[in-house]
């Protein structure tokens, strides 16, 4: 019997512990922890000593029972911290927990109470870190609570800038807003619609100046608010003149596709042309199907470009454009060299030929040499054609009187 009441009551133990952290706490359960910084400033620059009070204490006395019983996680992002911390019980002691120097990450045990949890003190201090941009909010205390809310307890935080980051971000945002001005400029000139874009770079263009201007003065938070404005606006511009380039890549497309379709109605004319001519048109009216099945692709491909446009995905907008572009530029090659090529088909096929003219008669040059160099010969062969030419009259002449006496003696 002796042993069983030892053992009753450690199991009792084990059952009754997780029990008293069994109650869920949420932001209702804890007064306001007053947290109080030294020194109080607008902004803190790195390498800045703080320090910090902060009272974690049940809202009311039913809660006290609730907040205790559990772990507090205390964590900070001050370079090399010192927490002290005191734990109070209601009606009862205080404990000090023992904290090494510069631990970022610390763990507190709250035991359970017959009256609860009076309140836990957090001192802490230690020096603040570099921010990741020119003026971040940074949080130097935060805790978390076992089975609570992640935002029980309200984190501290405190600005912190860096003068450096601060004027590069504004000469950087001055280069932006330059070669922003500048595309907008050559899509003006291009023949883009830009003028929702150019209001905004106007008033980005003016925010930018006061920024700077409030920077001068040492009013660094205003000068941050107003560079905000600017990274937004530039950023609404930059997105205007997607979409202004995006449209007119969209209407380029368009315009070169109704060029190829006045190409095939040209080629298809030429073809019935050059048929009716008796031409063998075969392999034409085969290049002919090949030009308009890509110009159908492409007309495909264009209406998907107004498609991104309207779900504003400006940049597949214009890569798909410009691959319309030059795709059409090709088809538009093709149909032309083909129309060239059947326009000479026909050319020569109606061409009329041209009379040749009559070729005038020959003249040979006369040699007046050969009649010097052979005068004798010449007037030998002239005397003997006299001769035989004489001969022969005589001959037709004698011929001529016996014919004529023979008759007459017949009448006789």
């Amino acid at each position: 019997m002796k042993l069983k009441i030892p053992l009753l009551f450690v199991f009792l133990l084990f059952i009754v512990h997780p029990c008293l952290a069994a109650v869920h706490l949420n932001a209702s359960d804890f007064a306001d922890p007053h947290p109080v910084v030294e020194p109080k400033k607008d902004y803190y620059r790195e390498g800045d000593e703080i320090s910090l009070n902060y009272t974690i204490a049940p809202k009311t006395d039913a809660d006290a029972t609730d907040v205790d019983g559990r772990y507090y996680d205390l964590h900070t992002s001050l370079n090399y911290p010192t927490f002290t911390v005191v734990i109070a019980y209601r009606n009862g002691g205080i404990l000090y927990p023992s904290i090494k120097p510069w631990e970022k990450d610390v763990s507190i045990e709250v035991g359970d109470w017959e009256d609860g949890l009076d309140n836990i003190k957090v001192e802490l201090s230690g020096k603040i870190p570099a921010p990741q941009t020119r003026l971040e909010e940074v949080s130097i205390l935060w805790i978390n609570v076992s089975d609570a809310d992640y935002d029980v307890l309200p984190p501290v935080k405190v600005k912190v800038i860096d003068f450096n980051k601060f004027t590069d971000d504004i000469n950087s945002l001055k280069s932006r807003l330059k070669e922003l001005e500048d595309r907008s400029k050559n899509l003006d000139e291009m023949g883009a619609d830009v003028v929702d874009a150019d209001k905004i770079l106007k008033s980005a263009s003016e925010d930018l100046d006061d920024a700077e201007s409030y920077y001068k003065d040492a009013n660094y938070l205003k000068a941050d608010e107003k560079l905000k404005d600017v990274e937004e606006e530039l950023n609404d511009a930059e997105k205007e003149l997607n979409k202004a380039e995006a449209e007119y890549l969209y209407d380029t497309a368009q315009e070169k596709l109704n060029e190829v379709q006045l190409l095939i109605v040209q080629f298809e004319y030429l073809l019935q042309q050059a048929k009716s001519e008796n031409i063998i048109v075969t392999l034409y009216e085969f290049n002919l199907t090949k030009a308009k099945s890509d110009y159908n692709i492409q007309l495909d491909r264009v209406e998907k470009v107004n498609d991104y446009i309207e779900e504003e995905e400006y940049d597949k907008a214009k890569e798909k454009a410009n691959d319309v572009i030059n795709a059409t530029a090709d088809i538009k090659t093709y149909l032309e060299d083909n129309i060239a090529k059947i326009k000479e088909l026909v050319a020569a096929q109606t061409t009329t030929p041209t009379p040749s003219p009559s070729p005038s008669p020959t003249q040979f040059p006369f040699d007046f040499s050969f009649i010097t160099k052979n005068v004798y010969l010449i007037l030998k062969v002239v005397a003997a054609i006299v001769l035989i030419a004489i001969a022969a009259f005589g001959v037709y002449k004698g011929i001529g009187r016996y014919r004529r006496r023979r008759k007459w003696d017949e009448l006789k």
